[in-house]
């Protein structure tokens, strides 16, 4: 005679495989996969929890709904984009702008920057002026984006005559 619990089969589980990496940040890195591939009209809830091989509930566990998930890329695209760039602009309006040594690392640190945030910086690029949710929140981050280049050439005027930058106090 057996025992009945020696044989017997373990609860059968709903849903998919439980998965210890799901957090916030991989769901955004899913969200930027789907939006590359598919447009930032592919973004939805079931989109990305089905590009996650989770439940919709897993996607629930970490945003309170798609405009939460699409906030936090914002905030991720701002943080790793545009606020570096905004720095680099500070220092470079600290500097002599129209010295070459000054704009050649500059410049080579604006491209190590696209390089390094490729997938976020391609996102930004193609999708910041469409009319969906993502476009909106990208469009504001453009809007930021210009208002911080509007500060740092409202410090400096080009100087047609000469082709120099010189100081807007200067002029």
């Amino acid at each position: 005679m057996t025992d009945e619990t020696e044989t017997a089969k373990p609860p059968r589980r709903r849903g998919r495989k439980p998965n210890s990496n799901i957090n916030r940040s991989s769901i955004l890195d899913a969200a930027i996969t789907l939006a590359l591939e598919n447009g930032p009209e592919a973004l939805s809830t079931v989109r990305i929890a089905r590009a996650m091989d989770i439940v919709q509930s897993g996607f629930y566990a970490h945003f309170r709904n798609m405009d939460d998930c699409i906030s936090a890329l914002a905030l991720r695209i701002d943080a790793s984009v545009r606020a570096p760039i905004a720095e680099r602009m500070a220092v470079l309006r600290q500097s002599n702008p129209s010295d070459a040594v000054t704009l050649t690392p500059y410049y080579e640190g604006l491209f190590d920057l696209i390089e390094e945030t490729g997938p976020l910086m391609e996102l930004f690029l193609r999708h910041r002026q469409d009319r969906s949710p993502l476009g909106a929140v990208l469009g504001q981050g453009e809007a930021a984006l210009v208002e911080d280049l509007t500060v740092v050439i409202g410090g400096a005027i080009l100087d047609h005559g000469s082709g120099d930058i010189v100081s807007s106090r200067e002029a």
